[in-house]
């Protein structure tokens, strides 16, 4: 008899337990369902490995929600909402880092890339804009896109550049925090989520919070990104392409002029099609309207942008 009890008690543990484990788990899934449809986590962008740029966006994407965003990668690799097709109108290719790539707070069609197209195209001008774009690429790995780009029948390139980009050294996929493989587990949402606290936590505990002004204002470093700049600049010129090159600069600098001053004088003196943002973002009072954060643009921005980069191809090439 006692034999029966204690086997039943133990079947009704078990089932207890198997309850409550069968509720947190229902927990958990309904947690990462939230955070998915929420915010689009899970719903990763794909990047591919290159001993020349240290890495590429893998072609052929559509997450249609990324914070409500939709990201679209072409036949190229490119954030862009049409295939880099052969022989298909004339080209404008623009190149940078996540300023001009979007990130996930813009959707494709927000993107100033595509917007210069939509607004030339509106006055009967035939162009096909391609956003060749990386989150985190360096001066370098920019160049290295320039050079080493599989294709060559663009008429424009417009190169976007931040001061970021030229304190940035040349890195690979494996030192930065993007996937180039689907999460393919039951919690895709939270799995990203505990990473991206996960690289945060790490690099806080590796890593003192040192400050890099005293470098970058040291004639060692200055020489070493003029040296970049010109690399650059010889680089555009081998591509017999009409290029234009964009500074956009970071919200510090408008409280502080002197700041990055000498890369824009750098560029100015490499590049003759040479935009300084600077100059008509100051025309604006309010920066919040332009800006997302710190550097980053917002879709106010992006439009802005397309503005002052289609008034320029307009009038500069006589379009």
């Amino acid at each position: 008899m006692k034999s029966n009890n204690f086997t039943l008690d133990f079947i009704k543990r078990i089932i207890f337990y198997l309850f409550i484990f069968t509720i947190i788990l229902s927990i958990i899934k309904v947690a990462d369902f939230f955070f998915n449809k929420k915010y689009g986590l899970g719903n990763i962008v794909l990047y591919e490995n290159s001993i020349i740029n240290g890495y590429n966006l893998s072609p052929n994407q559509k997450i249609t929600n990324r914070r409500n965003n939709i990201i679209s990668i072409n036949n190229r690799g490119m954030r862009s909402n049409n295939d880099w097709l052969v022989n298909n109108d004339r080209k404008i290719l623009f190149i940078g880092d996540s300023v001009t790539y979007g990130g996930s707070v813009v959707s494709n069609n927000e993107l100033f890339s595509e917007k210069v197209c939509q607004k030339l195209i509106s006055i009967n001008k035939k162009f096909l804009c391609g956003n060749y774009a990386v989150n985190g690429y360096s001066i370098i790995s920019i160049k290295n896109k320039i050079a080493y780009k599989e294709f060559n029948d663009e008429e424009f390139i417009i190169i976007i550049l931040t001061a970021s980009d030229m304190q940035r050294n040349f890195h690979n996929l494996y030192s930065q925090p993007f996937y180039s493989k689907k999460i393919s587990n039951y919690f895709p949402a939270l799995t990203e989520l505990m990473n991206i606290y996960l690289e945060r936590y790490l690099y806080n505990i590796k890593h003192k919070n040192n400050s890099v002004e005293f470098e970058i204002n040291s004639e060692k470093y200055k020489n070493f990104a003029k040296e970049n700049i010109e690399n650059l600049s010889k680089v555009t010129k081998k591509t017999n392409k009409k290029i234009v090159l964009i500074y956009s600069p970071e919200i510090s600098e408008f409280s502080n002029k002197n700041k990055f001053f000498y890369y824009k004088n750098i560029l100015k003196n490499n590049f003759s099609n040479f935009i300084d943002m600077t100059t008509y973002i100051s025309r604006e009072k309010n920066l919040n309207k332009i800006y997302y954060d710190h550097v980053h643009l917002n879709s106010e921005g992006h439009e802005f942008y397309a503005n002052v980069i289609k008034d320029y191809l307009i009038n500069k090439f006589n379009l």
